[in-house]
């Protein structure tokens, strides 16, 4: 679906090799980059001593695009490299892969850059649509990066029925994920949007009765009502990408319904138009 990959810095030297890497990522190839560490972008630009000044306009142009992602990490090691600092990263919270010049010590997460798409690699392989069973820890697994690295976290579904726990039981797994994931990304948004048929208090009543009680108000979503009309499909839909529940953002642990969901990665265009609707509350 959409993963990070931490990049060694040192892999971009030239125009060539830096737009061969950058088009490999983006929300719609389901692959973002770590800002690893913090001044990752600033490291790339003056790195790029081979580049004519034509050649950096046009890299700190990509540079600007949504394809990163941050991550709050306080434990670098200034007296050591950047590939063994991103491996340490690694163990507190994980990359996808680490994509660097060499792999000294064979660590399984570390690919080479000379041969990490000509080889094939399992964890360069991204899938836009998988199918996955309807339960709800699967359901949360599945958007992972999406609730690690998201500042704003709206879920969208025009059939939400607070009355009937197997909404409540993905939606809890979802939270525990944003609130325990390692990123150290702050929460500046969490919404939860349905429809309207059903008064405000009540919706609210059943959401404090249904969800986790540990969780703090930080991690318990805002209820935004719409008129039904104005609601599609069913979406998890962040600062960093999005996806579509084919069926639905209910479970069927009890097996009384459709056992299998096909979750789709948004591709770009399509997501800008539903994150602005969404997080401005505009109607097409």
């Amino acid at each position: 679906m959409l993963y990070e990959y931490a990049l060694d810095p040192k892999l971009f030297k030239n125009w060539q090799d830096f737009r061969y890497l950058i088009e490999k990522f983006g929300m719609s190839e389901g692959r973002l980059i770590s800002q690893f560490p913090k001044k990752w972008k600033r490291i790339v630009y003056e790195s790029l001593g081979n580049c004519s000044q034509g050649e950096k306009k046009r890299i700190e142009a990509l540079l600007n695009r949504n394809i990163f992602v941050k991550r709050i990490y306080n434990q670098l090691d200034k007296e050591s490299d950047w590939l063994t600092n991103a491996i340490n990263a690694h163990e507190n919270c994980c990359f996808r892969a680490i994509i660097s010049t060499d792999n000294p010590t064979d660590h399984p997460y570390v690919l080479k850059f000379s041969t990490y798409f000509e080889s094939n690699e399992s964890l360069m392989q991204v899938s836009r649509t998988i199918r996955i069973e309807r339960k709800a820890l699967k359901m949360a697994y599945c958007v992972k990066t999406l609730l690690q690295f998201g500042k704003e976290i709206i879920f969208v579904d025009p059939h939400f029925a607070p009355q009937n726990k197997r909404y409540y039981r993905p939606l809890a797994e979802f939270l525990k994920l944003i609130a325990s994931r390692c990123s150290g990304i702050p929460i500046h948004r969490l919404e939860y949007h349905c429809n309207d048929d059903l008064g405000e208090s009540y919706l609210k009543g059943k959401c404090d009765e249904n969800l986790p009680k540990n969780l703090s108000a930080e991690f318990t979503p805002k209820l935004v009502q719409w008129p039904k009309k104005e609601l599609h499909n069913r979406y998890i839909l962040t600062d960093i990408g999005g996806v579509m529940f084919g069926t639905g953002l209910d479970d069927d642990n009890d097996g009384e319904s459709t056992p299998t969901d096909d979750v789709t990665l948004l591709d770009e265009f399509v997501y800008k138009q539903y994150w602005k609707k969404y997080r401005q509350g505009m109607a097409e």
